[in-house]
């Protein structure tokens, strides 16, 4: 431990008053081992002033405006650290170490941190401090702290036992968060992750979590998978594949409230929070923990495996060739679970893989998408039972005459048709991005779209509608709500109704018509003339929410080709390839129909062009879900491929690209920009060009004029003339 860059940071007006004592814990200890949840929470807080202070550096160095201090709002500072990087420039390296600090702080509760772990996070922490205050450590270290540092001294023990117990404190809260009578901000906090009541909490089951909790299909196999293990009197291995933030811990979890007997014999190991000792990786940890299993090694031979996918490959790659762990190796091929598309139940004689990897938390039908998953989640919170302890706490400062602009947007969230209305635009804004959103990161949204950061004022900025499409610095889904903001779109309907707005002279019973009757919102409505441009957005973003299909045609559009593409059920991916075949002629330019230009149009008069003849080709994964009428296990893209001149080439379409080749099909003439954006179609399209025979025909084009020479070759091959040239139309 550096405990002079400590000692610092000490004299810093960065600190609050229970970080200090903290920090001055830390170097009366002399190690960096006691790391706990409790210290983690307090160098998160530590980090977040840091990162701004850091920033605020930044900008002045280089002269930019600094970000708002919105950005540091959220205890999840990744896309805060990424912006600061693109516009300030800072070291590769330094964002890497921030990046990795924030990684650990936010995902403190869903993991533990080894010896070895806890050495690299202080050594990386103490560098981010390093960097931090040397940049402008005489500006720094000027200021003078509000309390001096001999008045902390005499006061240093009796703050310590104070912190001390604070620390008791936030280690048990969890437990008797049902006992305590919350406010409904209160209550509300614990959807965010840095919470220390977090509702995401990995350590234990809580009552909340038990609230919370929402099935889904993959649970029913994990149990009947463990059941089935507990009638074998062999080894058995059932292992739980994915990613971070999928929900296997929690599965875990809620497999040992409701049936704690199916792991009695089962010794149940997560790759992100256990390890053996600070002096193993995580692949040597494994290693031990299967060595039972293959008959290797003492220890129960019945083994719940929690693993991200990535550690996963490691131990397969390592051992593939090996005759160590045969059984595992074994199962890990025949299940194929590298492969996104396949099912998430793949099993063995005695190992069982269930893959959370490429599961969806939406489902897309013939009739869209939603998520039912999310849609659950939401009306557990919305819920007026007394089993509900935010309806519970809202409730109770209702009768308290609490109202705030969050206790406003959480009736409007109560209302029947919003949770499913806000998935919606989720899900859109999901698949638009190609975002995967954990379920602790919508717990971050929903909090983030009720709770305005001036909780004071009814203000139209400060209603729901307004928040989920406001706050890009938030996370990276509330960015990519930000990115369809309708209020950044034109529409006819959306024009009718910002007209009919400005003209009415009873705006509250046009709210009522169109939006809500809700009276409290209404009262917010009753006087718009000192703001109309604030008024106009929430009307938009209100009504988008609530009519969203109607909307959103290009995207229902996109949803039906999806499920084409999968399921083979209607013609949606057939018009695919037509419309692909248009964009294609349409891309560069084509002088003529079947031909297309090799070059986009430059500077000189002549360009050359080449007949263009294809066949399609379906997508690798296409039909895989036959027979299926639902399905949420995708990609949010489909794969078309073409065949030229006997060779196949492929392209993926997400919905950026599909949106793009629709408006050049119907005559829209690609920008620079969208070349650049589009690059995997410029190499799709160079390939088509590069395969196509060149040598049989060919059109020179002198394009101020328009006129047309062919040249081919002759009909004789053999004759004396290479080529015929003939002017056509």
């Amino acid at each position: 431990m550096n405990i002079t860059l400590w000692n610092t940071l000490l004299k810093t007006p960065l600190l609050k008053n229970s970080e200090t004592n903290k920090v001055q814990q830390w170097i009366q200890a002399g190690q960096e081992t006691s790391l706990s949840i409790a210290a983690l929470a307090q160098l998160q807080g530590i980090f977040i002033q840091l990162s701004q202070y850091r920033m605020e550096t930044l900008a002045n160095l280089t002269q930019l405006s600094p970000l708002s201090k919105d950005y540091f709002g959220n205890n999840d500072l990744a896309f805060t650290w990424k912006k600061i990087h693109s516009i300030y420039q800072c070291s590769k390296e330094e964002l890497a170490d921030a990046l990795y600090i924030n990684e650990v702080v936010v995902n403190m509760w869903d993991r533990s941190i080894n010896d070895r772990e806890k050495y690299t996070f202080t050594e990386t922490f103490e560098r981010f401090i390093g960097r931090t205050l040397d940049v402008s450590s005489t500006v720094l270290l000027e200021k003078q702290i509000e309390e001096p540092v001999v008045q902390k001294e005499e006061k240093e023990v009796e703050e310590n036992v104070v912190e001390l117990v604070e620390i008791e404190k936030v280690e048990v809260v969890e437990t008797v968060s049902q006992e305590k009578d919350f406010t409904f901000l209160e209550q509300l906090s614990v959807l965010q992750t840095s919470s220390v009541q977090s509702v995401v909490h990995a350590e234990e089951f809580t009552e909340l979590q038990h609230y919370m909790h929402v099935e889904r299909s993959i649970q029913e196999h994990f149990i009947r998978a463990l059941e089935e293990a507990e009638s074998k009197n062999g080894a058995h291995l059932i292992m739980l594949c994915g990613s971070v933030g999928d929900g296997k811990s929690h599965l875990i979890s809620y497999v040992h409230e409701i049936r704690p007997e199916l792991l009695e014999q089962v010794y149940v190991h997560n790759d992100s929070t256990e390890s053996h000792n600070p002096s193993e990786d995580e692949i040597e940890t494994l290693e031990k923990v299967l060595a039972p299993f293959e008959g290797r090694g003492a220890g129960r031979d019945k083994v719940v495996l929690a693993i991200n996918l990535g550690v996963l490959h490691n131990f397969y790659a390592k051992h593939r060739h090996t005759t160590q762990f045969p059984k595992t190796i074994h199962a890990i091929e025949a299940s194929r679970v590298f492969e996104v598309d396949k099912d998430f139940d793949n099993s063995t004689e005695d190992v069982t893989l269930l893959n959370f990897a490429g599961l969806q938390p939406y489902e897309i039908s013939d009739k869209g998408a939603t998520s039912r998953f999310f849609e659950a989640i939401i009306k557990k919170i919305v819920a007026p039972t007394e089993e509900n302890p935010f309806y519970r706490a809202w409730q109770k400062d209702r009768e308290r005459d609490v109202w705030t602009p969050a206790h406003l947007n959480y009736s409007l969230l109560q209302e029947e048709t919003m949770p499913s209305a806000i998935v919606q635009v989720l899900v859109e804004a999901m698949m638009k991005e190609k975002l995967f959103l954990s379920t602790r990161a919508l717990y971050n949204v929903i909090y983030d779209m009720i709770v305005p950061l001036d909780n004071t004022t009814f203000h139209p900025d400060h209603m729901l509608p307004s928040l989920l499409f406001s706050r890009p610095e938030r996370s990276e889904l509330m960015h990519a709500l930000h990115t369809i903001d309708p209020v950044a779109r034109r529409a006819e309907v959306l024009d009718s109704l910002l007209r009919e707005f400005i003209l009415t002279n009873d705006v509250t019973t046009m709210i009522q018509q169109h939006l809500t009757g809700n009276a409290h919102y209404l009262t917010i409505w009753e006087n718009t003339d000192g703001d109309v441009e604030s008024y106009s957005k929430l009307l938009i973003r209100h009504y988008y929410i609530l009519n969203h299909a109607a909307l959103n045609e290009r995207f229902y559009q996109f949803l039906q080709t999806l499920f084409s593409y999968y399921t083979e059920t209607n013609d949606a991916y057939e018009k695919l390839f037509h419309m692909m075949m248009q964009a294609i002629e349409r891309w560069i330019g084509s002088p003529k129909e079947r031909y297309i230009y090799i070059d986009a149009i430059g500077e000189s008069n002549y360009q050359l062009a080449i007949p263009f003849q294809a066949n399609a080709r379906p997508g690798r994964e296409f039909g895989q879900a036959r027979g299926q009428t639902e399905i949420n296990r995708l990609k949010p893209e489909v794969e078309l491929g073409l065949d030229v001149n006997g060779k196949t080439i492929y392209v993926t379409i997400d919905y950026a690209l599909f949106e793009l080749l629709c408006n050049v099909a119907n005559g829209y003439r690609p920008t620079r920009q969208d070349y650049t954006e589009a690059l995997q179609f410029v190499e799709f399209y160079s390939d088509i060009i590069r395969y196509t025979d060149k040598s049989d025909e060919m059109l020179i084009v002198h394009i101020p004029t328009k006129q047309m020479v062919r040249m081919k070759k002759p009909f004789f091959g053999g004759g004396l003339k290479k080529y015929e040239v003939e002017s056509i139309e």
